[in-house]
């Protein structure tokens, strides 16, 4: 059985990538995962949050309902989830780039 799951979704957004507000949320998603021992990476592209989070079942299912209730986070579908043999982003809290860093199709590919 697997230690980890994990969870591909992705919501509708109408904060523009760069803003200290989106900052901000980054911040604070950082800390939180930290706290909860989360790992994954945020897209940001043309209004559409695209995140890969993984970790402990329990920690993700809190987290993906205190993102569902985020008004920051429009249309919430959950792509894919399920277990995770072993962390895809280990040392990372919260990755997060935009479509100026990445395109979405080389962003799902790395």
């Amino acid at each position: 059985m697997s230690a980890h799951s994990f969870v591909l979704y992705r919501s509708e957004t109408s904060l523009t990538p760069k803003s200290d507000v989106t900052r901000a949320m980054i911040d604070s998603a950082r800390r939180s995962n930290l706290e909860q021992s989360l790992t994954g990476f945020l897209h940001h592209d043309d209004g559409i949050f695209f995140h890969w989070l993984e970790g402990d079942g329990d920690s993700l299912s809190l987290t993906m309902g205190r993102i569902g209730r985020d008004p920051r986070h429009r249309n919430l579908a959950t792509l894919a989830s399920g277990p995770l043999p072993q962390r895809r982003f280990p040392d990372c809290p919260m990755g997060y780039s935009t479509q100026s860093d990445y395109s979405l199709l080389r962003w799902m590919a790395d």
